[in-house]
């Protein structure tokens, strides 16, 4: 006669020392699950607790809750608080209405009961799908959850097709204006959200930057004649109605972008386009699209701009675009020091980068050539942001250059050396060495482990021995894995940190053997440098 297993059940020996299960409450809500009432958190929650008073032996130590987020991404506070306890060993199951709660990738949820949820050992509870993990006797779910999780998935994404093929139908009719979209400057939303109505305080605004385009007026100059005479630009004008919380907006001015976007928009002639960015496939960014993939929707809301204006201006603007990428391009700019500065030159006040120029000036009777920089934020706001920040390319590479070398000659030094590489990779090598005399002790611990199971399964000791050994040498298991995985998470950002070390001190002495400024060299050293409004030069390094 065969022998029965006398293996204790696993609930048995999973929380020997509680004498109860810690269980987390997890529910989640996203627009399109259905029905708001039968769906609802507080559904989801109520027979979560219902549940818990026929189970005694279960205790919820917390609530988490994720309303409004998609189940095809794990991205949601409460999930991954949720996650963050369980990596904390302070709940020991997980229970759900039902498992589509959980998510709606099918790959990402198999992942997380076959694997994630078992190797931190919680026991997973789904009460509509009469589930628990417990009864896995193999160590996975049941056959019909993995299906199940699929099925949720293809169901999510029909959801999401029936939605975009409403709102395309929406679209077609003119009817759709999402409630996220912001309201082009010179309108107003009307009561019923459906549309675009007239705000006659702003219109006369956009009519006027239209006729001063048609009368020649260029870009710049536009924003600049609307700033003098104290029109509130779109930020400014949001910010002031209470409409935007950002108090950046609260010192907005007009410049030329906004008044080029404004000239450029076909909603001020009363038409709407949708389709300008779009999904390449479900939970994906949104990409650029071609514009003969636009969908247009005439005559949909009143316009502010007649139809004669709006073409008059856009043959202006064409021929604005055919000039700046013909005759007017910009002049080159020294390469080599174009690229070194690139992404490390900045504005010592408003924090803006300094852009390279070009200019002409007459010596010795002849016109040379030179490089310079101002500032970004100076040249391209009409100048009410910020000043100019001129500084000479000559002028800024001396100095640059001249200041690394400096550093160079220091890193030399035994102090520098000491402080930089021996006392880190010091620590470097004790916790190398901690971490695999704890990989020696847990390879000798698993090897203890298999040989007690080898032992009770002889009968060589009872149940009870069994149960308590294996309990201890488990928790000195989980405490020996756990203290690994601290060490190997300091260690590896100290390691990293060292290689680049290592890599900038390198990169300084070969300068020493060729001093020349490169962008390899000024990614490698520099962390940046910044041009105050006396034209004083500071360089910040990495190795600070």
């Amino acid at each position: 006669m065969a022998r029965k297993s006398r293996i204790p059940e696993k609930n048995k020996l999973d929380y020997p020392s509680l004498g109860y299960v810690r269980v987390g409450i997890y529910a989640r809500l996203s627009k399109p699950d259905g029905d708001p009432i039968s769906e609802s958190i507080q559904n989801q929650i109520a027979l979560a607790n219902n549940y818990l008073k026929d189970h005694p032996e279960f205790v919820c130590t917390n609530t988490y809750q994720d309303d409004g987020y998609t189940g095809l991404t794990f991205h949601r506070p409460g999930f991954q608080t949720m996650l963050r306890d369980i990596k904390a060993r302070k709940i020991d199951c997980v229970l759900v209405k039902d498992t589509s709660r959980i998510g709606r990738d099918y790959i990402a949820v198999g992942r997380l009961l076959c694997f994630d949820f078992p190797d931190n050992e919680i026991r997973f509870i789904s009460i509509n799908d009469n589930y628990d993990s417990i009864e896995d006797t193999d160590g996975l779910p049941r056959l019909d959850i993995i299906l199940k999780t699929v099925l949720d998935n293809r169901a999510s994404k029909d959801l999401s097709k029936k939605i975009s093929s409403s709102i395309a139908a929406q679209v077609s009719t003119g009817s759709f204006l999402p409630a996220t979209t912001s309201v082009p400057y010179g309108y107003l939303r009307d009561s019923k959200n459906q549309t675009y109505i007239v705000d006659e305080e702003v219109a006369p605004v956009v009519l006027r930057i239209f006729q001063l385009r048609a009368q020649g007026m260029n870009y710049t100059n536009i924003a600049n004649t609307l700033n003098k005479d104290g029109i509130y630009c779109p930020g400014k004008l949001r910010y002031s109605r209470h409409l935007s919380r950002d108090a950046e907006y609260q010192d907005a001015i007009w410049v030329r972008g906004t008044v080029r976007n404004i000239l450029n928009d076909q909603v001020y002639i009363g038409h709407r386009v949708h389709g300008k960015m779009k999904k390449p496939r479900l939970n994906a960014n949104k990409q650029y699209t071609e514009e003969d993939q636009w969908t247009i929707i005439k005559n949909v809301h009143p316009a502010i701009i007649p139809e004669e204006l709006f073409y008059e201006v856009q043959k202006i603007n064409e021929e604005d675009r055919r000039k700046r990428s013909g005759q007017n391009k910009r002049p080159e700019v020294a390469k080599d020091h174009r690229e070194a500065f690139s992404g490390k030159l900045f504005c010592d006040d408003c924090g803006k980068p300094l852009l390279p120029q070009k200019a002409v000036a007459r010596q010795n009777s002849k016109s040379v050539s030179y490089t310079y920089y101002d500032c970004s934020n100076y040249k391209y706001s009409n100048r009410g942001r910020c000043t100019c920040h001129y500084i000479r390319d000559d002028e800024l590479t001396a100095f640059v250059m001249n200041t690394i070398e400096q550093r160079a000659k220091a890193v030399t030094s035994s102090v520098f050396y000491k402080r930089y590489i021996e006392i880190p990779m010091d620590r470097i090598v004790d916790l190398r060495r901690t971490v695999l005399a704890l990989r020696e002790e847990q390879k000798e611990h698993q090897t203890a482990i298999f040989q007690l199971y080898e032992e009770y399964l002889n009968q060589h000791i009872d149940d009870v021995a069994f149960t308590s050994r294996n309990t201890q040498m488990r928790a000195r298991s989980l405490e020996i894995n756990n203290h690994m995985n601290n060490l190997v998470q300091t260690l590896q950002p100290l390691e990293k940190s060292m290689d680049a070390r290592k890599e900038r001190i390198k990169a300084l002495k070969d300068f020493l053997k060729e001093p020349t400024l490169t962008k390899l060299l000024m990614d490698k050293v520099v962390r940046c440098v910044t041009v105050d409004e006396a034209r004083n030069i500071k360089v910040e390094f990495l190795l600070d």
